[in-house]
């Protein structure tokens, strides 16, 4: 009996010496990761620590404004093809709070119109006669689709412009911050909008959220997808999306494109 005591006491001190030493060298390739690194994870960690910041409204200071511009200025021509004197458009990409929470403002197109119906978009359309620049164009589309005022819009600045599925049609994003919003306030233009919302940066920088989808218009290239609301974020807007993020909040959005196409950033 007193040697079963003893051989019990034995393997109770050696299990707990074992699991000491696991513990040890779990820790030890822990701080390894940290420190240097295998197969990329040391970046894989540090994204997720990055990721679970909440992110601040100060991402609207004029400070990163011109961090934003300066990074966007070095961002890559996605087609090289130039506004024509024929056919060209304008869309406003808003940058707003909703509820304190920094957020990007969408619209659903009216399923009665002609083209692009159903779809999320930013508001905006095609150049009129009368438009000085671009920049004129966003605004005043703004205003008739979801009725915010020219004096509530802070222009940043314009992206380069995307190609549509209209042979030599351009685009020309325009980015601005519209300040607080409550979508519900907006008057909406039913004749072109269905419905408009909001999505947080946050939600728009969960790696949970993104997707791709591969297009085979002319050329074959691929665009992302974005998920996590109501509505599915895709083709010319998340393309557009994936650039506005990219420039602005590099620090917590790593969404990798891997595809040799037209529409690659």
């Amino acid at each position: 009996m007193q040697t079963g005591i003893i051989n019990l006491r034995n393997f109770l001190a050696w299990a707990c010496y074992l699991n000491m030493c696991i513990l040890n060298s779990v820790g030890m390739v822990y701080s390894h990761i940290l420190r240097k690194g295998v197969h990329n994870n040391t970046r894989n960690i540090q994204f997720f620590l990055n990721y679970s910041r909440d992110i601040h409204p100060e991402i609207f200071s004029d400070e990163r404004k011109t961090e934003f511009l300066h990074r966007l200025s070095k961002s890559p021509v996605i087609w090289g093809g130039k506004p024509s004197a024929v056919k060209n458009a304008a869309i406003l990409v808003p940058l707003c709070t909703s509820n304190s929470i920094p957020s990007v403002l969408f619209t659903l197109r009216s399923p009665n119109i002609r083209r692009h119906r159903g779809q999320v978009s930013f508001p905006g359309g095609m150049t009129d006669k009368t438009d000085k620049d671009f920049i004129h164009t966003a605004i005043r589309e703004t205003k008739e689709e979801i009725g915010i005022a020219p004096s509530k819009i802070t222009v940043w600045g314009e992206m380069k412009p995307l190609p549509t599925r209209d042979e030599g049609a351009l685009v020309v994003p325009v980015v601005a911050h519209i300040g607080e919003i409550n979508p519900r306030d907006l008057k909406i233009n039913p004749q072109e909008v269905e419905l408009i919302f909001t999505r947080t940066i946050q939600s728009l920088c969960d790696p949970k959220n993104w997707r791709v989808t591969q297009m085979r218009f002319k050329y074959g290239y691929t665009v992302p997808v974005f998920l996590g609301g109501e509505h599915r974020i895709w083709g010319l807007t998340a393309v557009c999306l994936h650039t506005l993020l990219l420039s602005l909040v590099p620090e917590v959005y790593n969404f990798n494109l891997h595809h040799h196409g037209m529409l690659k950033v």
